[in-house]
């Protein structure tokens, strides 16, 4: 993160999550782990153009203790109220907040990461790609240092040959780092932009809906029986907001729970369908 973070909100929650075998966050089984409250951190707040406007993610505290730090299946073992939960996750969302400046849509349903000039076998390093790059002021030209010491595997990718298929797929790409109407977009107002939609659709849930949400940055987790409910309500501030429709996902509950509650939410799910794929 660059210049200056500022404290935006501190929001308690009135809900408890059951985090099922937590490992080494400190949480043991079957405890139920009670938030402290939320924050919201902006960044940039040294940028002459701030004004409340970068950044601006949801950040569980005591933020090392949070289910935000945990693993995407072991978020899938919490219950919030006694129920399990789902997780809805908006896919490539940084390169749909983008595309969405031009009036871009994302094509849907196809993996907005598997470029047609290199399959899907390259899919993990293609989303690697596009994270360094919303992370940097250009397109990149070779991996960044500390993602290759934490992803090693990247050195087996050419960068220039992501790039070539990414700016062949995405031509608006090229355009990262140059002004778009007279301002250019850094990763700080893509992070605003998702975390917008996330904040409003958190309070569609609870006003409208009843519904208790957690926010992971650019996915919501929710009781399952909600899942449904909290997905079109993603989908509608997105559109609002940006224009354009998001690809969103739904993470199930998994299928086998000692939970005796979680069958009887399955069926009020109507099966036991899964996602659309990662």
């Amino acid at each position: 993160m660059h210049g200056k973070w500022l404290l935006g909100l501190l929001a308690p929650l009135a809900l408890a999550a059951t985090l099922g075998g937590c490992g080494n966050s400190g949480v043991q089984p079957g405890i139920v782990s009670q938030s402290s409250g939320t924050v919201r951190i902006f960044q940039n707040g040294d940028d002459p153009g701030f004004r409340w406007n970068k950044g601006g993610r949801f950040y569980s505290q005591p933020f090392v203790e949070s289910y935000q730090v945990m693993s995407a299946e072991r978020r899938g073992q919490m219950t919030i109220n006694g129920e399990p939960v789902a997780e809805i996750d908006i896919r490539a969302s940084y390169l749909t907040i983008f595309l969405s400046i031009y009036g871009i849509q994302l094509e849907t349903p196809q993996d907005p990461y598997v470029l047609p000039e290199l399959g899907p076998e390259h899919r993990s390093a293609v989303k690697s790609w596009m994270v360094a790059t919303f992370g940097s002021a250009k397109p990149i030209r070779k991996w960044p240092p500390r993602m290759l010491l934490k992803l090693p595997e990247l050195r087996q990718h050419r960068v220039s040959t992501i790039t070539e298929a990414a700016l062949n797929k995405y031509p608006a790409l090229k355009t990262w780092g140059e002004p778009i109407r007279g301002r250019v977009y850094g990763w700080a107002d893509l992070m605003y932009l998702e975390s917008a939609v996330m904040f409003s659709t958190m309070l569609d849930l609870m006003r409208d809906h009843d519904t208790p949400s957690l926010s992971v940055h650019d996915s919501l987790i929710v009781p399952a029986s909600r899942a449904e409910v909290a997905r079109e309500a993603i989908k509608a501030r997105f559109l609002a907001q940006q224009k354009v429709e998001p690809l969103l996902k739904i993470n199930w509950p998994p299928a086998t729970t000692k939970n005796h509650q979680h069958s009887q939410y399955r069926r009020i799910l109507g099966g036991t369908g899964g996602g659309t794929g990662s």
